[in-house]
């Protein structure tokens, strides 16, 4: 919501320029906070003087990440030869600092699974940080309420954790095992880094080689593409490793978990996807305003790429069951030269280019991706693969019909906003109708109202 509303006051080169520090940022925010975090909350005998450990790694760490970003600065500035991008540098170096501080605390609600907190906290912080961003663009403030934005967001964050999370350290003391933590972060950053450099690269090289106006387009697009996708998608995903790792001694059984659940994702996201690539430019106009129509052809191609591995992601998930997390993530390592090597040609032309770089790659993948995740498993693959062909060519079909729609409302000036809520409705609708047509969607459609019908009796009972 905050990105629709600020799209419509802040210009494109404005969002370009502060996605440039934002990009950077999401190195230490994402691979080694994140990484912090999960060694607190999957260490099976946490002791009070480990998590005080911990909190005051966590403060060190932070702090020299700070003070890094704030010397970085400068030589981020000359590099992308815009110098407000060393100022924003030094705001993040004052974010990490901040977040370094509440860390532990936030790993030990995780741990409590007190994730209701966030839900409540995200409620009350989400509108004040996106007032704070309104307030200052509206003055004028540019690029800037973007930063208040984030200021704002991690202030009122700490102050929640600290007033709900009671607890408080204890004094450092070596020799309480904080080197298995330690260890497992490193382990577990690493696999991080590999995607993080994957995701990051593009913005990254694009604001070296073309201007900040095609950092700002391209931003826009996959985050548009991604924040209703992960709505649907990360719950999903969730769920899939404990039922994937209950069922692996049971062949039949995880076969047929394997099934439910690839039927559920594709009949979930092929809807959406086939929505995007359609009417791309009208839901961008329609979300962020007219000038940011361009931001629609980026959205079509991340829908396009990303299509091949979120439908091999259940059996992603399958290999995490069996102990195997990393096969994904080697093929990353893989496509990584690919991706740098093919950016020096796409950057200079531009955020679309790179886009469509980035789906030619993922495609280009798929052969290797597949291969890796089917190596040595014993699912029988049918369980995954018939889903998949029947609820792959109902998305071919539903995307074409969509194109029509879409090509008609621009015959009879529907507008973007009467096209891409057509299109929309349209998507559900009569993706609903294709796939009860086939026996994927129907157990997909089946399982959708037994989870509904569930909640429904769960919350009477309650």
């Amino acid at each position: 919501m905050s990105a629709v509303i600020l799209s419509r006051i802040i210009s494109p080169e404005e969002f370009g320029t502060f996605a440039l520090a934002t990009a950077i940022y999401a190195f230490p925010a994402q691979l080694v906070g994140q990484s912090l975090v999960s060694a607190t909350i999957q260490h099976a005998d946490l002791t009070e003087q480990q998590a005080s450990n911990m909190f005051w790694t966590c403060l060190v760490i932070y702090a020299a990440m700070g003070l890094a970003f704030v010397a970085a600065g400068p030589v981020a500035a000359r590099f992308y030869n815009e110098p407000v991008v060393s100022h924003f540098m030094t705001v993040y170096g004052l974010v990490l600092a901040v977040d370094g501080s509440g860390l532990q605390h936030r790993a030990l609600l995780s741990r409590s699974m007190r994730f209701d907190v966030f839900a409540k906290a995200a409620v009350v912080i989400g509108p004040i940080s996106l007032l704070a961003g309104v307030l200052f663009a509206w003055a004028g403030a540019g690029a800037w309420a973007l930063a208040a934005q984030v200021v704002v967001t991690v202030l009122l964050d700490r102050l929640v954790l600290f007033s709900v999370v009671r607890w408080r350290p204890l004094r450092f003391r070596g020799g309480a095992g904080i080197r298995s933590l330690l260890q497992f972060t490193s382990k577990s950053a690493m696999a991080s880094g590999l995607h993080l450099l994957y995701s990051q690269s593009q913005a990254i090289v694009l604001g070296r080689l073309a201007s900040v106006a095609d950092v700002g387009i391209y931003t826009r697009g996959q985050g548009l593409f991604l924040r209703p996708l992960l709505q649907i998608f990360n719950p999903v995903q969730a769920v899939l490793l404990p039922i994937f790792s209950a069922r692996r001694h049971d062949p039949e059984a995880l076969g047929m978990a394997v099934r439910k659940a690839t039927a559920v994702l594709l009949a979930l996201i092929v809807p959406l996807t086939a929505w995007m690539i359609a009417a791309g430019p009208d839901i961008a106009e329609t979300l962020l305003g007219e000038r940011w129509r361009v931001v629609g052809n980026t959205l079509r191609l991340f829908a396009i790429g990303a299509t091949p591995w979120l439908w091999l992601s259940p059996l992603g998930k399958v290999n995490e069951a069996f102990g195997h997390p990393s096969r994904a993530a080697s093929v990353r390592l893989v496509l990584l030269p690919m991706l740098i090597f093919g950016l020096f040609w796409a950057a200079p032309r531009g955020a679309t280019y790179v886009a469509g770089l980035y789906a030619a790659i993922e495609w280009a993948s798929v052969p290797l991706g597949f291969w890796l995740l089917t190596r040595e498993m014993t699912l029988r693959l049918a369980w995954y693969l018939r889903p998949t062909l029947e609820l792959g060519v109902t998305g071919v079909v539903l995307t074409a019909l969509l194109a029509l729609m879409t090509r008609q409302c621009h015959a009879h000036s529907l507008g973007a906003v009467g096209t891409a809520a057509a299109t929309f409705t349209a998507a559900y609708v009569a993706g609903g109708l294709l796939f009860a047509c086939t026996p994927a969607g129907r157990l997909a459609l089946s399982e959708v109202v037994h989870v509904w019908r569930s909640r429904r009796i769960m919350q009477g009972v309650g």
